[in-house]
């Protein structure tokens, strides 16, 4: 309860951090190899009903609205998340290294 949290949060965030990089590089990954599969499960996930599904010869959005779309889109959401988690990392790392310098103490060792 009386812990320093300027110094346990720094160490958190970065664990935090690695592990959703981790999470994302095996994600990206599984996107990789089989993109319709994962478009499909998560679809599954995220969707209780089947109105996801549209017919190419009837449905105009899926024709507009191709798997290359959906690609694109994904691996740009994925690239501005790690972006970010990169950004925020060195953020972290700059604040720890300026930390040391200045003499303050950290929970990192």
């Amino acid at each position: 309860m009386k812990a320093d949290w300027k110094r346990i949060l720094p160490k958190a965030y970065e664990i935090t951090v690695c592990v959703f990089l981790g999470l994302v590089a095996v994600l990206g990954i599984a996107i990789a190899v089989n993109f319709d599969r994962c478009f499909v499960i998560f679809h599954e996930l995220f969707f209780d009903n089947d109105l996801w599904m549209f017919d190419p010869a009837s449905d105009y959005m899926i024709r507009m609205l191709t798997e290359g779309f959906f690609f694109d889109i994904t691996l740009r959401i994925g690239g501005f998340f790690v972006a970010f988690l990169l950004f925020f990392e060195i953020l972290c790392l700059g604040i720890r290294i300026w930390r040391k310098r200045k003499g303050i103490r950290t929970a990192y060792k």
